[in-house]
């Protein structure tokens, strides 16, 4: 586009931490955005209490008190209005689903300024809410409609990170919605020592891995029955928290002598890396239930950024996630995971296949400059047709 590029305004509770804004740097040094983040000054998260790192970069980082700290889908900004009105953007980018307090807050403001920033607003969404008897997970599901149907009324455009989501929205007229993936930060997830994958050799044993919240459909109970059917002798590492923890701490009990598991609780990013190195498999058993599907899986494209085989089940959004770089298998099939582990065990050779197609898809896929570019090429195009209305 002619002239200079656009200004953006991000808000996004995710960017407290440093490493979580390389995404915005990206666009900033490399695309030549003028971006500026406005994240909670604190939020309470399963890590405990979280303050915001300042930032070393020319990446403008605001603070922002909130309302309903925590609550991604409540949270409510103090900042953003004043920041609206001083950096007068191009663009506001919201870290909000269209139901969200963050994204109704957005369309409120922009519908009050005569010259508003064009809105966009990200989503996970890949159950249609909303349609009849699909009500919203949530108490006041009619208020989650309303608000919806204000947001996008008002939104330039949206972002799905869920693939497929973008037919939902399509399916209730609005298509102005791009499918972006989320990024992976290779700085952070990467394979031990800077050594790609296919040169490490594990010399004995057998690690498989699960990293997520311990609830009935992330099915940590069907890979341990998987891992018990299996008969290998495994080290079973699962980090996560959640209300079938009790179940699964007494599962864990009663498995014979063949396995052995660790359960650990919850980390920031930099030790979930170092957790993942120790692993021959990291497993994604997804289940699915009524009103659920697995959205994505970001440990799937974290593993493998850290040279780590894949195996996740067909739940969702799984199956074009892992594309042709790992394996997978039927939702809730024991047997057929147990097989699909016990091979693994046996054939070290297409571990190593494995780890290094899944080196090469974070590469081309979900590492942060390819992200970027799709972020970069849709602002510029949001940020011309604002420029000309």
């Amino acid at each position: 586009m002619s002239g200079p590029m656009p200004s953006v305004l991000v808000v996004d509770h995710n960017a407290l931490r440093a490493e979580d804004r390389e995404i915005y740097r990206e666009l900033q040094s490399v695309h030549g955005f003028e971006v500026s983040v406005i994240t909670p000054r604190e939020w309470r998260e399963q890590f405990g209490h979280v303050v915001c790192d300042p930032e070393s970069s020319s990446l403008r980082v605001i603070p922002s008190p909130v309302l309903f700290m925590g609550k991604t889908h409540r949270v409510v900004y103090g900042a953003l209005a004043s920041a609206m009105r001083s950096l007068q953007p191009d663009l506001l980018w919201v870290n909000s689903e269209p139901e969200g307090f963050a994204a109704l807050q957005a369309a409120l403001l922009c519908s009050l300024r005569s010259n508003a920033p064009g809105l966009v607003f990200e989503t996970w969404r890949n159950i249609p809410y909303g349609e009849p008897g699909v009500p919203f997970p949530v108490r006041w599901s009619w208020l989650c409609k309303a608000i919806e149907s204000f947001v996008l009324s008002r939104s330039a455009h949206g972002v799905t990170h869920s693939p497929g989501g973008s037919a939902i929205f399509h399916a209730r007229g609005f298509d102005r919605i791009l499918e972006v993936p989320p990024w992976v930060d290779q700085r952070v997830f990467s394979p031990p020592d800077g050594v790609t994958a296919p040169a490490r050799e594990r010399s004995s044993g057998f690690t498989v891995g699960f990293v997520g919240r311990f609830v009935p459909e992330k099915g940590v109970l069907v890979l341990l029955d998987a891992v018990e059917a299996s008969g290998v002798q495994t080290d079973v590492v699962l980090m996560g928290d959640g209300p079938q923890r009790a179940w699964i701490e007494s599962h864990a009990a009663s498995m014979g002598p063949s396995s052995r598991v660790s359960i650990l609780p919850p980390r920031p990013h930099p030790d979930v890396a170092k957790v993942m190195r120790t692993l021959d498999v990291l497993v994604l058993p997804s289940v699915e239930r009524p009103g659920w599907s697995e959205q994505f899986g970001r440990v799937i494209i974290e593993a493998m950024a850290c040279g780590v085989p894949v195996v996740g089940s067909s739940s969702g959004a799984i199956p074009k996630v892992i594309g042709g770089a790992g394996i997978l298998f039927p939702s809730g099939n024991v047997a057929d995971l147990a097989a699909t582990l016990s091979r693994l065990h046996e054939h070290p050779d297409e571990r190593l296949r494995l780890s290094a197609a899944g080196l090469e898809r974070v590469a081309a896929e979900y590492s942060v400059a390819p992200v970027a570019r799709k972020y970069a090429d849709l602002l510029v195009e949001l940020a011309s047709r604002s420029r000309h209305r």
